[in-house]
């Protein structure tokens, strides 16, 4: 049920009538009545009052707290907002005998333009300097790719001018959003976590900056030619947050940090893993995307309003497919399940956009595969993600 705050006019109203009814009489309706300006300068601090208690209640739950509340709700749980950490990576630079690359010297990467610092000075080797660097901002924009570039900012005799990324060592990721903390708390709330149960997993993975869901699977890998395997085999697919890839989908950089965080307390340096249990039957796999494409037949609206409907079409109909996920039984909350794309929801979806502007459509379809459309109920599997090909009006 939701709270509503009383009209200051109403209180007003009130607090007059309680006046009258005290005195039995009728108060003037004039700005220069003592009880007329009482009731006015009651009314609006009850109204403010009202708001603050309407507020910090809010405060108190996960649901509706915002980013301060959250923070102290899940300090109380020991969750606490993925700070933004900066990129770390390894390259190799050709050299001379005998050369040095200072710890003073920078790097700035040809494709972001970001600038990365040593770690310290780094000497010749095997006709190689293979120095480790991280980058000056936190956040995925120093995030680069192995075989990028990038180029020395002080010539030093005997050393090249580019660098070439050979591993990376941290994956740059931006601060955690205030929606995906209200999430994790949200589901530590409603699991219960022990034992390295699905619940630990998830929690354990989705606790390094850069992941967005963890979707854990008691379970081989579902591309494994031994599929779906037994108890200890464990999966655990990783979607990234957007900063890193647009669809979701991790570096092997980022997989390797769950893997360590998930095998190892980062905070006590405690083996996390239930007794017996190793590194050689825990799978951490990136998520796949799987494209549907989206068919309108008929579409009938007025011709000056047609291309912003359209726009607006495109744009409900990707953010209603990207918002579908897998759905783990037994441990995602049973309200929250959305893990199927129907011919009917996409039909209410487009339909509540184009009767907007007074329009109509014969038919709306989709499919995996472009050009056709067939498909009348997707369910998403295990590790899989759905993103929008875009729609087809015929």
């Amino acid at each position: 049920m939701a709270i509503e705050i009383s009209k200051t006019s109403d209180l007003i109203d009130r607090n007059k009538a309680i006046f009258e009814a005290k005195l039995s009489k009728t108060v003037p309706a004039t700005d220069k009545s003592f009880v007329q300006v009482l009731s006015v300068a009651l009314g609006v601090i009850e109204t403010e009052i009202d708001r603050k208690v309407i507020s910090d209640s809010k405060q108190n739950l996960a649901l509706t707290a915002d980013r301060d509340g959250l923070i102290v709700i899940g300090a109380n749980q020991g969750i606490i907002p993925n700070v933004a950490v900066a990129t770390v990576l390894t390259g190799t630079i050709t050299a001379s005998v005998g050369s040095t690359i200072p710890a003073t010297i920078s790097f700035v990467g040809n494709p972001n333009g970001a600038r990365y610092f040593l770690s310290s000075s780094f000497s010749y080797s095997g006709g190689l300097i293979t120095p480790t660097m991280t980058a000056e901002n936190t956040g995925a924009v120093g995030n680069l790719e192995i075989g990028d570039e990038l180029t020395i900012s002080s010539i030093i005799a005997g050393v090249g001018s580019t660098l070439t990324v050979t591993s990376i060592d941290t994956t740059g990721a931006d601060e955690e959003t205030t929606e995906s903390l209200r999430r994790r708390i949200l589901n530590n709330q409603r699991t219960l976590k022990g034992g390295g149960n699905s619940a630990d997993y998830r929690s354990w993975a989705e606790g390094v900056s850069g992941v967005s869901i963890a979707f854990p699977y008691s379970k081989l890998p579902w591309d494994d030619g031994d599929y779906p395997g037994v108890p200890p085999e464990r999966t655990i697919y990783i979607q990234s947050t957007t900063d890193i890839d647009s669809d979701g989908i991790p570096p092997t950089s980022l997989l390797e940090d769950v893997r360590e965080a998930i095998t190892t307390d980062p905070d006590t340096g405690i083996a996390r893993q239930p007794l017996g249990l190793t590194d050689d039957t825990l799978y951490i796999e990136p998520i796949f995307v799987t494209t549907l494409y989206i068919q309108i037949v008929g579409l009938d609206v007025p011709s000056a309003q047609e291309a912003d409907t359209k726009i607006k079409i495109g744009a409900g109909v990707e953010s209603y497919i990207y918002s579908a996920q897998q759905f783990i039984i037994g441990l995602d909350f049973a309200d929250d399940q959305n893990n199927t794309i129907t011919t009917v929801s996409l039909s209410d979806l487009i339909q509540g956009i184009i009767s907007d502007v007074g329009g109509n459509a014969e038919e709306i379809n989709f499919g995996t595969v472009s050009g056709t459309y067939t498909t009348t109920t997707y369910t998403l599997d295990e590790g899989e993600k759905v993103e929008s090909g875009g729609i087809v009006y015929a």
